[in-house]
């Protein structure tokens, strides 16, 4: 259901969903006060693949090229901008642009990644966007087939779920916006990371080598909470959740997936700051 809440609010700010005319706007906060002009939302998908490997969950990650316009050389979640050819089917932006992003000269094909996708709830980014973030098992035979598209991605790495605890994260508030939606605040967590696991790269790293990665923060550390919020009753260790349980194949691992997504979405506490917080989910 589209919210009727404010998305982002903390002391005397927030930031505001409207329907105009039956298109989505989000209004941001201007920092003296007042709101600036509503914006239309700009629709986006992602796919956060959970993948065996040393028998133990991981999820697939992809550095942006250093060329990118924006957000060169960030960690994220394969995803991008939605297009009229995905027929207003956002789990098809999410797969279209994971192929395109990940599989370049590649023989890899929808049928060979694709088990159950589950959405996950939807977050609102401080530059105008609506991501919409979709779960799915990746098996690990799939890994070698992937390949970065230069042009978009630097490489592809896994860090293990367990790492997305929401315990590891730090949270503060920090300036967003752009010259489109203005400077306003924006609540901001990340998760430092010392090593991940390289599957493809243009520079570094060969299968399964060891690679130093700085941090995940933004919208895509968000999103990595909200999965292993999502799936951690499974896929975890119950009494410590630290721990991830083992798998000696793909197919345990996605009977545990099936299991996982029947469970009800949790209350999203993590993210919240001393003075700032997102919206709770339902």
């Amino acid at each position: 259901m589209y919210p009727s809440k404010p998305l982002i609010h903390g002391p005397n700010t927030f930031a505001k969903a409207e329907l105009i005319n039956g298109i989505r706007h989000i209004r941001y906060p201007k920092l003296d006060g007042g709101f600036y002009e509503p914006v239309p939302l700009i629709q986006a998908a992602v796919v956060v693949f959970v993948v065996r490997h040393n028998d133990v969950p991981h999820v697939l990650l992809n550095t942006r090229a250093n060329n990118m316009r924006r957000s060169a050389g960030m960690a994220c979640f394969p995803g991008g901008r939605a297009e009229a050819s995905d027929g207003n089917e956002l789990s098809r932006t999410a797969i279209r642009e994971f192929l395109e992003e990940n599989a370049f000269n590649s023989n890899i094909e929808n049928k060979d990644i694709l088990n159950e996708i589950l959405p996950i709830r939807e977050q609102f980014t401080g530059y105008g966007f609506v991501v919409q973030p979709y779960v799915s098992v990746l098996p690990q035979d799939a890994l070698r087939e992937l390949r970065p598209n230069p042009a978009e991605v630097q490489d592809i790495y896994l860090v293990p779920l367990s790492e997305f605890r929401p315990q590891n994260a730090e949270k503060k508030v920090v300036m967003g916006g752009n010259e489109k939606v203005g400077a306003h605040k924006m609540p901001y967590m990340f998760f430092r990371f010392g090593n991940a696991i390289s599957v493809a790269s243009t520079s570094e790293g060969a299968f399964g080598q060891m690679v130093v990665k700085d941090k995940i923060w933004g919208t895509t550390a968000i999103i990595g909470a909200i999965t292993h919020e999502r799936l951690q009753h499974v896929l975890l260790d119950t009494s410590n959740q630290a721990v991830q349980r083992t798998y000696v194949n793909d197919e345990a691992l996605i009977a545990d997936f099936r299991k996982a997504i029947k469970f009800p979405p949790p209350y999203w506490h993590f993210l919240e700051t001393e003075n700032h917080r997102v919206s709770r989910c339902k």
